[in-house]
């Protein structure tokens, strides 16, 4: 083990229009940062990246976004 020695792996920094899913985390609370992302920025869409369990969460939270804003796809 002494030839071995511990690598921090480097966090990806998400772009200001993306939204990264995690299972544990609140669909309300996505739900009003991609409002604001849409309303008070200069954005005119929005990514939305989940894996795993989280996808399920996802598609909620699309399905709501597409729901309360019209036009979109």
């Amino acid at each position: 083990m002494e030839n071995y020695q511990k690598v921090q792996k480097q966090k990806e920094d998400t772009a200001e229009n993306e939204i990264r899913v995690a299972a544990g985390g609140q669909v309300s609370k996505y739900l009003g940062y991609a409002f604001r992302i849409l309303n008070r920025s200069s954005f005119k869409f929005i990514t939305i990246r989940a894996t795993g369990n989280a996808i399920v969460k996802a598609l909620i939270l699309i399905e709501l976004v597409k729901r309360r804003i019209g036009d979109l796809h």
